[in-house]
């Protein structure tokens, strides 16, 4: 699949990182902006706040789906990492193309922040900072103790894997082709 260079950003600041847990996130860019060259399309992967990756494909007004909510006709099936998740005429991307939103899109997206197969980087620093409240006086120790092994317990035995951003390329890809299907079968 062609596709033009991509434009990568670092958009979350290191305050907003500290929180986060070490990880392979950390060398990441907080987003990249892309057409794919063959169909025309606008993709974008953008990093929400909680450090996931989401992705999206947006489609201009010539396109049958577009206007179309997720659960409309065939958008049900449009198929990317744990379901499309976001119909939108808004630009997703966190600092838009070239300093301003691309107007007259519809973007189909979907997160990489469900629940028992997904990490989240803010969910792991989450436990580290409860960890370090326990030295502070003023902190109930009984409910803060409560809170950290119900994190934990919950995250016990599960197979949460972080997904990057070759993976979310990926399933951007497949979207893609989808979208183009759906542009066929349409027609």
């Amino acid at each position: 699949m062609k596709q033009t260079a991509p434009i990568e950003k670092r958009i979350w600041n290191e305050e907003t990182r500290s929180f986060w847990a070490r990880g392979p996130w950390d060398d990441e860019p907080d987003e990249v902006l892309w057409t794919d060259s063959e169909s025309g399309y606008h993709c974008v992967i953008a990093r929400s706040d909680m450090g996931t990756l989401c992705g999206y494909v947006g489609v201009d007004s010539k396109h049958p789906a577009y206007g179309k909510e997720r659960d409309e006709g065939q958008c049900r099936d449009l198929d990317a990492h744990g379901g499309i998740t976001f119909t939108s005429g808004h630009d997703p991307s966190l600092s838009k193309h070239d300093g301003k939103p691309v107007e007259g899109l519809w973007w189909f997206g979907f997160d990489c922040m469900h629940l028992n197969y997904d990490v989240s980087p803010a969910e792991r620093g989450i436990v580290n900072f409860f960890r370090q409240l326990k030295d502070v006086p003023e902190v109930n120790k009984k409910e803060l103790n409560s809170a950290i092994s119900g994190l934990e317990r919950m995250h016990k035995g599960w197979k949460s894997t972080y997904r990057d951003i070759p993976y979310v390329k990926t399933q951007i890809n497949k979207l893609v082709m989808q979208l183009m299907a759906y542009k066929l079968i349409e027609s």
